[in-house]
């Protein structure tokens, strides 16, 4: 999902009628927490609002998944974004 994000950016900011200093990005729900993950990652972004986020499901993963899958699971995670 990040990644969509991160291409419709990439899009807006490749478009000469877009100024890519003055492009932002809004999220709702858990698109909000999409959006600040991708503003962690894409520093060219002027700005990101965050409205209604789901940020801390963690402990709902960990109930539903285990502690150590859970710990598993973010770890692939995590190098995946690595790799990018």
């Amino acid at each position: 999902m990040i990644d969509d994000y991160a291409a419709a950016v990439q899009y807006r900011m490749s478009r000469p009628d877009v100024d890519p200093d003055r492009v932002s990005l809004v999220g709702v729900c858990m698109g909000a927490a999409f959006a600040v993950a991708l503003a962690a990652r894409e520093k060219r972004l002027r700005a990101v609002v965050s409205i209604a986020g789901g940020y801390n499901i963690g402990e709902t993963f960990q109930s539903a998944f285990g502690v150590e899958d859970f710990a598993g699971y973010l770890t692939q995670v995590n190098a995946l974004v690595q790799q990018q």
